[in-house]
């Protein structure tokens, strides 16, 4: 126990500098070790609510987990995942409950999986696997986006889903109904293939 405390008041006392916690925990932005969301976690950074920190490398566990620029390791959310920071990069497994939401140009590489919706507001890379019921996003996509709903910019892969949407496919789409501004037909059901 006093290990704990020990660890805890090292944490509170550097949170001016950035450092990287072999672990973070909290319930908002306000309450998380390490307290600052410019510090860095290499290692478990569990949360019962909201956090924020910079890069996360490592087991992220909890209800939402943000980073603000990279994230490379396991990420489980109950509720989601975001990353904020431009040019954020994610590496390994994000899995969101709810939603993974992307705010600025991301690096996605390995699998994004959300119960609803992953979300890409600027144009992003993913290198992968994207998975939800609703894929939608300023993506080029070099693997596989598979849901109900995709949308990409490029596809350099696959779209596998109820209703697949492109402006340049560069692969396969199947689903009922395909669409491609460039590459493949505009509108094709069940298989479109562009290259």
């Amino acid at each position: 126990m006093q290990k704990l405390i020990l660890l805890f008041l090292i944490c509170f006392s550097w949170h001016n500098t950035s450092f990287a916690a072999p672990f973070g925990f909290g319930v908002t932005p306000l309450t998380q070790v390490p307290l600052s969301p410019d510090d860095d976690v290499k290692g478990l950074r569990i949360n019962t609510g909201w956090v924020l920190h910079r890069r996360v490398y490592g087991l992220d566990l909890g209800l939402t987990g943000s980073t603000l620029e990279h994230f490379v390791g396991s990420s489980f959310s109950v509720i989601g995942n975001t990353t904020a920071g431009k040019g954020a990069i994610v590496t390994g497994f994000q899995i969101g409950g709810l939603f993974n939401w992307n705010e600025s140009k991301s690096t996605i590489v390995g699998l994004q999986y959300a119960g609803i919706i992953n979300l890409n507001r600027e144009t992003s890379n993913l290198y992968g696997v994207q998975g939800a019921f609703i894929n939608i996003g300023k993506n080029h996509v070099h693997g596989v986006q598979v849901g109900l709903y995709n949308k990409a910019e490029v596809v350099n892969g696959f779209q596998i889903g109820l209703l697949n949407h492109t402006r340049e496919l560069n692969g396969i789409q199947i689903g009922f109904a395909n669409i491609s501004k460039k590459g493949g037909l505009p509108f094709s059901p069940i298989i479109n293939i562009g290259f």
